[in-house]
């Protein structure tokens, strides 16, 4: 269309020849196109390090599972005088009740650690955010269970270790030394889990 002036009006305008319900019209000198979308990167595939840790998660989480009953079997098959005597320290009383506890926890821990490492395997923030979890109960549990045997358990065991007959002697000594070393072992995967979860780039990759 033409106005007074000679010049030609934009048809859409009028409404003409276009749909005006939906989009302007393209033939509207004054529309101008959004700009185009840009869809945000996919997270990148866990790394071969990552997939690792995952499966040794998985793995120790089997391992875990077993803790329980096997620590129960030692228990049942222990026959030397030395050997009853340290099983007795850890299983009466209260000192007892906080076995049966932590092998309840420990057990519990097992399961949030191999569904963690099957999250992590898989490139899920969900593997990442148990990982954190699994790691900082089970650091708090080494703690409390360290706590909980130098002012109850070893006090005993060194008491045994200096009056007892030898194979008492050779119980005592192996479950303090057991007790400590296994602390300390105990603490390797919290401690990489917490270092490597933590990562920057680690939180890119556990995204989905």
């Amino acid at each position: 269309m033409i106005d007074d002036k000679g010049e030609t009006i934009p048809r859409s305008l009028f409404g003409v020849g276009c749909d005006s319900t939906y989009a302007p019209c393209v033939d509207d000198p004054r529309f101008v196109p959004p700009p185009p979308t840009v869809e945000p990167p996919a997270p990148a595939a866990p790394s071969s390090g990552l997939k690792i840790l995952g499966i040794a998660q998985c793995a120790l989480g089997v391992f875990g599972l077993l803790s329980a009953p096997l620590t129960l079997v030692t228990r049942a098959l222990a026959q030397d005088p030395g050997s009853r005597r340290v099983q007795h320290l850890l299983w009466d009383g209260w000192l007892g009740a906080w076995t049966y506890l932590s092998l309840a926890i420990g057990t519990a821990l097992a399961v949030l650690l191999i569904v963690a490492g099957v999250g992590v395997i898989k490139g899920r923030a969900l593997g990442r955010k148990l990982s954190l979890v699994h790691a900082a109960t089970a650091i708090a549990l080494v703690i409390i269970g360290q706590i909980i045997a130098a002012t109850a358990l070893y006090p005993a065991l060194f008491e045994l270790a200096s009056s007892g007959s030898a194979a008492e002697r050779g119980g005592a000594i192996g479950g303090v030394v057991g007790g400590l070393f296994g602390s300390l072992i105990g603490l390797i995967l919290p401690a990489v889990e917490l270092y490597v979860m933590t990562r920057p780039h680690v939180k890119e990759q556990l995204a989905r």
